[in-house]
């Protein structure tokens, strides 16, 4: 838990609220598989590898998010300007095509709150 959700969970003090700050946005999340972009986006193979190789220079994707020009959705959109009219139905789609699973492998903290939410139902 990162100090802020620690502030957050000991200020609420009830043992049902699990915070979750997503110090990323969502578009981190289609970081973990770039190339499912091209479901969306058909004949953009060059941009989608170029998505690729910058993603491949973070140790996750939940490492991406520094800074407001640099953010995910910023650098998707740099290589594939008609994102920013169809990321809210394409980033969605795009997700569910990479699978929780595959999400939970890549984003640690994404992966560490859910597990939590699991625990729960014992």
């Amino acid at each position: 838990m990162i100090g802020l959700e620690r502030a957050f969970a000991e200020n609420i003090a009830d043992h049902r609220f699990l915070p979750y700050l997503q110090f990323h946005e969502f578009e981190a999340f289609i970081f973990v598989d770039p190339s499912k972009l091209g479901l969306e986006f058909i004949g953009r193979e060059k941009p989608i590898a170029n998505l690729t190789k910058l993603r491949n220079q973070f140790q996750s994707p939940e490492d991406i998010d520094d800074g407001a020009e640099t953010a995910p959705s910023k650098r998707i959109i740099a290589e594939l300007p008609d994102y920013a009219g169809r990321k809210v139905q394409a980033g969605p789609m795009i997700a569910q095509a990479i699978g929780l699973e595959t999400l939970r492998e890549h984003c640690r903290h994404f992966q560490s709150w859910l597990l939590q939410l699991e625990q729960l139902s014992g």
